[in-house]
């Protein structure tokens, strides 16, 4: 898979696959930069500096407990802020889990065809296919996702073909162990590392 999770390397191990290892040595050209809250203007500086060049970017918020961290309402009203902002001029979309299926993939097809330039989103978007033309991505809140999540969203603008930039925002106060886990994230690039690293992390009980 793209993000070896522990459950999926569990079925290699107990189920009838055959396997092929694939180095991993330059899986993950992209590059990842971790700022405190303090520091989210400068996240927005360079991704609207990488869309003024003609390529589109992602904003990620993460998914609660209880649901999108991000309402459909707050997410319009914070594209809305972030279109008079951080990115005057750019066409900007909304994707969350919230939205009704049709109203979702009629915003990624907009998204995978230029007509939109920043998607605004929840963690949802981890699932969807990969725009080539998607080459930054700002993850708010970046300490309230797991290790495996983070690893497969910046999967999503850099990859063995493309080096693209994963900017992950901490928020005001995050906890050590949400700090650690984003830092660990940037700094290994190996999916298998990073799946041993969660399996440490959360337990056999909670990845399979």
């Amino acid at each position: 898979t793209d993000t070896p999770i522990p459950s999926s390397l569990t079925l290699t191990v107990f189920g009838e696959y055959q396997v092929t290892m694939i180095g991993s040595e330059g899986a993950r050209t992209g590059s990842c930069t971790v700022l405190p809250m303090a520091e989210r203007a400068e996240a927005y500086t360079h991704a609207r500096e990488i869309v003024d060049k003609g390529a589109q970017a992602y904003v990620v918020f993460p998914v609660g407990d209880d649901g999108d961290l991000l309402g459909v309402d707050d997410a319009l009203r914070f594209a809305e802020a972030l279109q008079g902002d951080a990115f005057p001029g750019a066409r900007i979309g909304v994707y969350c889990s919230a939205m009704s299926r049709d109203d979702r993939l009629r915003v990624f097809s907009d998204f995978e065809q230029r007509r939109i330039d920043v998607l605004v989103c929840t963690t949802f978007v981890e699932e969807a296919p990969v725009v080539p033309s998607a080459t930054v991505m700002v993850i708010e809140h970046a300490d309230k996702n797991s290790l495996i999540r983070l690893h497969r969203l910046r999967g999503h603008v850099a990859d063995g073909a493309r080096a693209g930039r994963t900017i992950a925002i901490l928020s005001d106060e995050p906890s050590p162990e949400g700090q650690i886990r984003v830092e660990r994230m940037a700094q290994e690039k190996d999916g298998f590392r990073i799946a041993e690293m969660d399996l440490q992390e959360r337990g056999l009980e909670a990845v399979l």
